[in-house]
């Protein structure tokens, strides 16, 4: 649980960091670029600080990803878990009628639609038979 919780964080700090980078580029293309001299382009080797903003929003989408799947991972584990937790014997016939109708696709829904399908008779048929 405690894991959770620091990757929660982590997760919040991450999205923060990018909103942050967002701004700067959204700041930096209102500004607009400085006109630059293609031989000047050619003898700067250093990074240009949009290319530098675009690396570190591309490297904390990258670690947002990561974190995100791992969280994923953990929620997908702690369902499996309380699937296995839930003890069968507390389940009425209820609960059972209600999971084996669920595994064959039936819902509220679906019966609400074949009630509203075929004539009227098949509608009656069907309706006598619940």
């Amino acid at each position: 649980m405690i894991e959770a919780e620091d990757l929660k964080q982590q997760l919040i700090q991450a999205r923060q960091s990018e909103m942050i980078a967002k701004e700067k580029l959204i700041e930096i293309s209102i500004q607009g670029l400085p006109t630059i001299d293609t031989n000047q382009l050619l003898t700067n080797k250093n990074d240009t600080e949009v290319e530098k903003l675009s690396k570190e929003i591309e490297k904390e989408r990258i670690e947002y990803q990561e974190k995100s799947k791992n969280l994923q991972l953990q929620l997908n584990g702690l369902k499996s878990e309380i699937e296995e937790l839930k003890v069968e014997e507390k389940q009425t016939n209820w609960d059972i009628i209600h999971n084996q109708l669920l595994q064959q696709g039936e819902n509220k829904y679906a019966t609400l639609q074949k009630t509203k399908a075929g004539t009227t008779q098949d509608r009656v048929t069907f309706f006598e038979e619940l």
